[in-house]
């Protein structure tokens, strides 16, 4: 056949991007993204308006916000 395959291990309509590095960004068919780099901090955006960050946060600027904010010790 002449149709082309996705690699072993990822479903056909997704996108994987890797770097020589380490460092990848996906795009799944469930909607989530997910950006992660080489030394393991990682992004994800689940589809389901959760945001969920790994790894220290360095923020220059205002933070403004709605809701609830809760730290964890």
């Amino acid at each position: 056949s002449d149709q082309q395959m996705p690699p072993a291990g990822h479903n056909a309509g997704e996108m994987w991007l890797f770097h020589a590095s380490g460092s990848f960004v996906t795009l799944l068919n469930s909607g989530q993204v997910e950006v992660q780099d080489a030394h393991g901090s990682n992004i994800v955006l689940a589809n389901n308006g959760t945001v969920t960050l790994q790894g220290n946060l360095a923020v220059t600027g205002n933070i403004t916000a709605t809701g609830t904010i809760q730290g964890n010790v």
